[in-house]
């Protein structure tokens, strides 16, 4: 319940700043990264934008409760990812584990991201987070980097693939579009 109210929370904090949107503070103690691992964190959010991920809270919602997205096919692909200095991302599930880890097919659209991402807990449990997109680079063929509302996805070398995060169930001070968040827990 607590993850669907902050999201809400988060959401409605998004919608009343539409034309208001400003960078947030930065960090205190996150380190300098290569774009690889900690990018496109300070965006300006634009109407479109706050639509849209209005709409895949919506669509997504269902997924808060970790059986239910297991129930409709998306499975562990692992591993927990996390960062020391930048912080966590957390555990990857998909929806095409078995066809290449998930890693997708060259194709990219906001509303079929390839990972649901669920954020560690102190309990053990599990909590979504994010959504994760991801075109590896043997199947893309265009001249730059795919992208999501005139943002390119990062490079990430150690899985050969592009990726791009949208935190949209967990708050990321990092930015809502950073591919590590320094609220979740560490693997």
């Amino acid at each position: 319940m607590y993850t669907h109210t902050l999201s809400l929370v988060v959401l409605a904090g998004l919608l009343n700043t539409t034309s208001h949107a400003r960078p947030a503070p930065a960090p205190t103690a996150v380190s300098v990264a290569p774009a690889s691992r900690h990018a496109h964190g300070r965006v300006e959010l634009t109407p479109r934008m706050i639509r849209e991920v209005a709409a895949l809270h919506v669509l997504f919602a269902k997924y808060q409760d970790l059986e239910t997205a297991l129930e409709n096919g998306y499975q562990f692909v692992g591993p927990c990812v996390s960062d020391p200095e930048l912080g966590g991302m957390g555990d990857h599930y998909s929806r095409n584990a078995d066809d290449d880890f998930g890693r997708g097919d060259g194709t990219h659209a906001v509303e079929r991201p390839q990972y649901l991402v669920y954020a560690p807990q102190k309990n053990g449990s599990r909590r979504l987070a994010a959504l994760d997109y991801t075109v590896p680079y043997e199947k893309w063929h265009g001249d730059k980097a795919p992208e999501f509302f005139g943002i390119p996805f990062t490079r990430n070398d150690g899985f050969g693939v592009w990726m791009f995060h949208i935190w949209v169930f967990e708050h990321n001070p990092a930015g809502m579009f950073a591919n590590f968040n320094p609220r979740v827990r560490q693997c």
